[in-house]
Order: C-alpha cells, then structure tokens, then sequence
C-alpha cells in the first residue's frame, strides 16, 4: 500500500493517542522456548480506533505479528479479526490419536504488573481451545456456558503456552470438555467448562 493510504489510516485515529507498553526490538531467546521474546518499551500508540491498513501499519501501531517459528506441526488456527488477533495468534496441530493441541507463543503483550502472564491472557486463550475442540467434535456452533478455572502456576512472558482438552461428554445441546494450560513442561492453569451447542 501506498504511503498516501497509510497516511489515511493515521490521519483518522491521530486524536486519542495512548500510552502502551510495546514489544520493542527482538531479543536473543534464552529461555529455550520457540519464537521469539520481545523487550517491552513504551510508546504513544494511535488511538483505539485505528486499524492497520497491511503489516507496515500493523507493526507501527503494536497489533501482534503471527509467529513464525512455532513447534513442529502447529497450524495457525482460522480466526475473524477480534479479540483472537489481538490476544493471539493461536495455532493448533493434530496429535494422532489424542486430541488436538493448541498454542500460543506469549510475549510482553501477556504480562502483568508483576512480571508474570497475565491470567486473562491464558484464560482467553483456553476458552478458544476448548470452544475449537467443541466444534471440531460436533461440526456444530457453540458458546461458553460456565468456565471454572484454576490456577496452580506462573510463568515470565516468553515461553510458548500450549493447551491439552479433553472432551468429557457432548449432549444434544450441551459438551463438557476440561483443558490444562502448560508453559513448555510447567503446569498453569487447569479449567473444565460448559459449551452451549447449536443446531444451526
């Protein structure tokens, strides 16, 4: 794209700049995990209601850039724009007869005041996990009825999280599927949870 269109991008959330924490430039990689680690610095960010008009954009305005160097078999998972770009991306791979895994490489975007990923970040990510493994059980539509977690880890931003399900149980309208969130072999969170399930 032109330098004229992002420009127009800029031009139309340049009235509420913020102040946001950045990833900054890429670091070496100590942790022994995939991807890379991002050193935060701040920044002024456009405003909240600007969109990237193409990866130029995006890396000037601090939207997440897709991982390029996730595990051995990890698929990038199909997502619309949302709360999924902005927390993710996620990637899943098939794991033979088991069921399917799921990733994320976490960064400083996940951290919190504590120097710890934020709990919000891998409850987001679980909830996705588990609606997918839903879907992709039952071909069919579904939502997060309950969600019960809980929390026997921590973990610095920069490892890869990956998230194991367990379909428990499917009903005409209703499957019961737990999950477990890992930081490389390190166990965070735990969750079982209730999935609405559509018709149509």
């Amino acid at each position: 794209m032109s330098s004229s269109g992002h420009s127009s991008c800029f031009r139309h959330a340049a009235a509420a700049p913020t102040t946001i924490p950045d990833r900054g430039e890429p670091v070496k990689n100590t942790t022994g995990t995939h991807g890379l680690v991002w050193r935060a610095r701040r920044r002024t960010m456009l405003g909240s209601t600007s969109r990237a008009c193409d990866a130029e954009s995006a890396s000037l305005v601090g939207i997440p850039e897709i991982t390029t160097s996730p595990p051995e078999g990890f698929k990038l998972l199909p997502s619309r724009p949302g709360f999924i770009d902005h927390n993710g991306p996620y990637y899943w791979r098939e794991t033979g007869d088991a069921a399917p895994e799921w990733g994320f490489q976490s960064d400083d975007r996940h951290g919190n005041p504590y120097g710890y990923i934020h709990g919000g970040a891998i409850l987001g990510f679980l909830d996705t996990a588990l609606g997918s493994a839903v879907f992709m059980a039952t071909n069919r539509k579904c939502a997060t009825v309950s969600l019960d977690t809980r929390f026997v880890g921590g973990a610095a931003p920069g490892p890869w999280i990956i998230g194991r399900t367990t379909l428990k149980k499917v009903t005409r309208t209703f499957a019961f599927v737990d999950a477990e969130a890992f930081a490389d072999d390190k166990l965070l969170v735990t969750a079982a949870a209730v999935f609405r399930v559509f018709d149509d």
